[in-house]
Parts: C-alpha cells; structure tokens; sequence
C-alpha cells in the first residue's frame, strides 16, 4: 500500500468509525429511553414465584381483606358490572369497604377506557357494609379496572383504583397529567417520600373533584375524597403505618464550618464527634415510640408529657477513598436529643426527625411554634402543601443567629428536608433520599443549598434526542468527505 493509498485508508476508516459509534449512541439512547417507560414485557420477569406482576410490590397478601373506612358519603349510586348489568349500593359514615385482591389476571377484555398498559391487573372481592356494619353489596373477582369506575377512584381513563404499580411513577404521573389535559381538567401532582397525590378538578354540567394518595412502597391506595356530582366518597386505609424496620438516609447537601461536630446529652455530657461534607450522610433507624427522655431535667419539650416520643438510631457516615466510613454512631437516642443537637427544631417545639403531633388535632402547631418564635426573637411561619407541612423560623435583627427550615411529610411526620444554621459556626442542609424539596419565593435558600447533584441527575437527566445525533453525524461525515477530496487531489499533487 502506498503512501495514498494509507492516507486516504485512515481518513475513511476515521469516518466510518464516527459513523458506527453515533448510530450506537442513537439507538442504545432510544432503546433505554423506550424501556424505562414501558411495563414489563419480558415473560420471565411478568410475574415472581407468588404470582405477583414483576411492576407490583411482591409482598401483596393475595386473600388478605384490606379494610378502609369511610369518614363521608353522600348519596347512594350505582354498580355498572363491566360484564352487563347493574346494582345499586351504599355505604354510610364511619362504615368500611374491604378489598381483597384474588390475583393479577389478564386485563378486563370489557373495561370501557383505561390507559394503563400492564397486562395483568389485580382482580377484587369487594365488600361494601352500611350503617349498623350490615353489608350493603358485594361482587367477586372483580377488576381492579371496574371497582376504580364504580367508586370514582380515578378521572377520565386514568383508572388507578386500589392499586399502582410501584417501578414507574413518572409514566403514572405523566399518564394522569395527559389524561386530564384530554378533557381540559386541572390536575396537582405532589410526591413525597412515602406518597404519590393526585387532585383532579373539573367544572362542567357535572363538577368533579377527585384525591388520591397512594403509598410509594407498596402501590395501594391510602386516602380517597371524591366529589362527582352528588356523588361523594371520603375514606382511607386503616392498615397504614409508617415502616420503622426501614433505614432512612439524609443526603448531607452542605455542612460546616468546620465539617465536624460534638455530640452531647440533654445532661450535657459529651458523647462523640462527628465529622459530615457533601458527600456524606446521616441515617436514622427509629427503634420505637417510648417515654421522654429522662435526662429532659428542665421539660425542655412542648408536647404532652403522656405523649410517647421516637428513639432512634443514628449514624453519621461519609465516602471515604477505600469506601463508607462511619464518624459517629449512636445506638437508641431520643428524638428529643437528635433535634436539639442537629438543631432540627425551635426552641421548646423539638421536632427532630419525626414529627409525632402532626396529625394530632389537640396539639397546636402554629401556637407552639409562635410562642417559641417570640421566646426567641424571630418571625415563625408555617406553609402547606396537600402532603407536606414546612415550619420556618428566621431571626429578627440583633438577635442570636438561628434560620430553620424544615418540611415534615404529612401523614407520617417524617423529616424530609432541612436547612437549618444556629451561630456563625453550623449549617446543615440535608435532604431525604427519593425527594426534591419543594421552594417558594420568599424563602432565604440558595441553589446550590438545595442542590443533590447525583438526585438530580438520576431525576432529571434525559437520553439525547437522535434527530440532533443524525444532524451532527452527517455534519461530520461531510466535513470528512471534503477533507478526503481535498487530500486527494493534494496527493494528486505531489
């Protein structure tokens, strides 16, 4: 081979090769885009040894009953059987529904609308009791796809019923988003760490507006508030509990200065040191509800003194060259010391990683945090969302330095997101593993306060479109093919 000829060998070897590599990226980028949206299709991972659909939570109890209560009903209504006809039904306040799911069985052939893809869907024994616990209406083996219908546990054909697949909330959330655009509804989507919400509001001939939480972990249905009409149903799942066998894990998103700190009891007795950065965490593993701490000498403590508090146990780990090291571990703290050594509370109102009156109507949050505001020289706020509660405390000039921040979930009380400093010495920012915290305009936090880099990475980050890849690749193998002419005649040349 002459010196041409190797020439003009390696520019084209140089183009072809471009050309294979931007095809690959093109269709190993359309391919994991289309499969992390799609339900599963492969048929050794539809369904596991018990039977359950791979997209399900495995540890559904086939033939459990699933009670919920009812705390609202309005009017009576009517069962439209998918399979033909019809019965009537009714249920009363303070009365229950019992769902027991017989299996995952191929889709409903005479569902009229449901956009969801899977297909096998739960089947249903449903019971329905009214006043006095006499049972009202029952039907048996059901689909999951009609029972959502009948009781209004959907919109439009959005039908999630009793129970959503656990391994794809960004379809569902899509899904019920599309669904609502179709019909020119509103809808508000809200997720947290342990729930999916979604709210549905339309004005028409007939006024509807639909609320649905589900539990993330296992799919099932937690609360329900329907209104179509005169049609209205309210319950909720009376088996919920939050998980306290779990491990749950803080992202530190800043820390310091100086990146440690000592850790002392409420009798001020030095425990440990503890060093955390960036790319470190915190995890907490609760080890049940028990009496306040006994080293609580001066009732430093706004909640009733009956009221049984979280311990808890804690560790504080940061990523290490060699992997994972542990800083400090502490076995069986109270909550009561947690918050008052990582500053998660104000004043008295020690509220640390779980808020245990957050759905204690006889506990007055906004006065407790007041008091404590004025105790200290601040301003207090409190801003909800449907699912989550975010106290704020800020220091008036001159006063000592204390800004807190925290959003607590709900339902369970769970500490989520903090940012909280106290003196010139501590700031914390820490978020909750699977949540982005929610802002608002008057808050005092900074981007890159808020920031999970590796979150939002794995959230946001989406495969490059292949209509741009075609356009630069065909830029490239232009510029390539003139390179080579211009070679070529320049050989011709010598």
């Amino acid at each position: 081979m002459n010196k041409k000829q190797l020439i003009l060998f390696s520019l084209i070897s140089l183009m072809f090769t471009s050309g294979i590599y931007l095809w690959s990226s093109i269709f190993t980028d359309s391919t994991s885009d289309d499969e992390s949206t799609q339900f599963s299709s492969n048929p050794d991972l539809v369904k596991t040894a018990n039977s359950i659909p791979f997209d399900y939570y495995q540890d559904i109890e086939i033939g459990k009953d699933y009670i919920y209560n009812v705390t609202s009903f309005g009017a009576d209504s009517e069962w439209n059987n998918f399979s033909g006809g019809k019965a009537d039904w009714k249920t009363d306040t303070n009365e229950q529904i019992y769902i027991n799911f017989t299996g995952f069985f191929d889709r409903d052939t005479n569902v009229p609308g449901d956009t969801f893809p899977d297909t096998e869907m739960p089947w249903i024994n449903i019971s329905i009791f009214e006043s006095g616990a006499l049972l009202n209406y029952t039907n048996v083996n059901v689909s999951n796809s009609e029972v959502s219908r009948n009781l209004g546990l959907g919109f439009a054909n959005f039908q999630p019923g009793f129970l959503i697949t656990v391994n794809h909330t960004e379809w569902i959330k899509s899904n019920a988003t599309t669904e609502a655009n179709s019909v020119s509804a509103q809808v508000t989507i809200e997720e947290t760490y342990n729930f999916l919400y979604f709210r549905f509001e339309q004005n028409g001939i007939i006024d509807n507006k639909t609320e649905l939480i589900y539990d993330k972990i296992t799919g099932l249905l937690v609360d329900a508030n329907i209104t179509i009409g005169n049609y209205h149903l309210e319950l909720f799942w009376e088996g919920y509990a939050m998980d306290f066998e779990v491990e749950y894990v803080y992202n530190i998103n800043k820390f310091g200065p100086p990146g440690y700190g000592f850790w002392y009891d409420l009798a001020y007795t030095y425990k440990d040191t503890y060093a955390l950065r960036t790319d470190s965490w915190v995890l907490v593993n609760f080890t049940g509800y028990y009496n306040e701490d006994p080293l609580d000498s001066w009732d430093f403590d706004a909640f009733n003194d009956q009221e049984k508090r979280p311990w808890l146990d804690i560790e504080a780990v940061y990523d290490g060259v060699s992997g994972p090291i542990t800083t400090m571990a502490l076995s069986n703290v109270s909550n009561q010391e947690a918050s008052v050594q990582m500053a998660l509370g104000i004043g008295s109102l020690v509220s640390g990683f779980l808020l245990i009156t957050i759905n204690n109507d006889s506990f007055d949050l906004q006065s407790s945090l007041s008091a404590n505001g004025a105790l200290l020289n601040g301003k207090t706020s409190i801003i909800e969302t449907d699912l989550t509660t975010k106290i704020k405390f800020e220091h008036n000039p001159g006063a000592y330095l204390q800004d807190t921040y925290l959003i607590y979930e709900k339902r369970t009380g769970l500490l989520l997101w903090a940012d909280t400093r106290s003196g010139e010495n501590y700031h914390l920012v820490m978020t909750i593993d699977d949540y982005i915290p929610w802002t608002e305009a008057s808050s005092k936090l900074s981007p890159s306060d808020n920031d999970d880099d590796d979150d939002d990475k794995e959230k946001g980050e989406q495969a490059i479109p292949s209509f741009p890849l075609i356009i630069v690749f065909g830029i490239i193998s232009t510029i390539s093919l003139i390179m080579i002419l211009r070679v070529k005649k320049t050989l011709k040349d010598l």
